[in-house]
């Protein structure tokens, strides 16, 4: 049966791709709900089942229509679930009467539902289009979500940046993608410098990630720092340097030639 499921995946890329709108198309469910579908099914659980391109055509539109069911139940969960969280937070910026506008805000991002081995986040329905990549299974309504302490968290993040780099990020108009770009070494938890220098920093280091991207702080924050009544610590970001002028010279010397230094001929 198993192989027999498999052999649906083009049949399923292809009624993905076939989504003119790109919210929609990632809104198309995963693999994994794919097969569960009542439609889906007899295509391939019964031993016997070979279906022709005959009975897949035939079947497209109650396949369409059970997926924009699985859409909207999984939108539902998550936009309640998002407006519980920013409520919980606090977060007096929040449009929660615009809930397009809540789930674009990057505090609004999620992580991936396929488990602790992925550490990508991303806002919604982005997050499904990427798990699709990640993972085969099927996800429930409750797989996706966020709280109140992790959109607090992200808010401590910007709130990082733009101490260092006033209004560089901003909640409202600021991609998940701008924050992967600040580097995978941006970030320090001030609240365990204390903890470093009790124990030197080699030590520290190969038990802990000193320096993080904004994902593993945001993780760091809600692992090390959330018990009741915690306040979260202040985080520390450091901007990536600039490359040197000098450094480029030299490269650009020793690109031009061939890899080795040319050193001046003495007069």
């Amino acid at each position: 049966m198993r192989a027999r499921g498999l052999a649906l995946k083009p049949y399923w890329s292809a009624l993905q791709s076939s989504i003119v709108s790109g919210d929609d198309r990632m809104l198309f469910p995963p693999f994994g709900n794919f097969l569960v579908l009542p439609s889906v099914s007899p295509l391939y659980v019964p031993e016997d089942a070979k279906p022709s391109q005959e009975d897949l055509q035939a079947a497209r539109g109650v396949i369409m229509s059970e997926a924009q069911a699985f859409a909207a139940e999984i939108r539902s969960a998550f936009v309640a679930n998002l407006v519980e969280a920013h409520n919980g937070a606090r977060t007096l910026d929040s449009p929660l009467e615009d809930v397009d506008k809540l789930m674009r805000l990057v505090t609004s991002a999620v992580p991936c539902p396929s488990g602790a081995y992925c550490s990508t986040s991303a806002t919604f329905p982005a997050i499904l289009d990427h798990f699709k990549v990640c993972s085969s299974a099927a996800l429930t309504a409750s797989s996706v979500s966020t709280s109140p302490m992790r959109v607090l968290a992200i808010q401590r993040v910007l709130a990082a940046v733009n101490e260092v780099e006033p209004g560089k990020v901003d909640a409202a108009k600021t991609l998940t993608a701008e924050l992967y770009a600040l580097g995978n070494e941006a970030f320090h938890c001030e609240a365990c410098l204390p903890q470093q220098a009790a124990v030197g920093p080699a030590a520290w280091s190969n038990a802990h990630s000193t320096k993080m991207g904004w994902t593993k702080m945001v993780h760091h924050l809600l692992v090390r720092h959330t018990m009741l009544g915690q306040t979260l610590p202040t985080v520390i970001y450091t901007p990536l340097k600039p490359p040197s002028d000098s450094g480029d010279a030299a490269a650009t010397a020793e690109t031009a030639s061939g890899g080795f230094v040319v050193e001046d001929a003495e007069s």
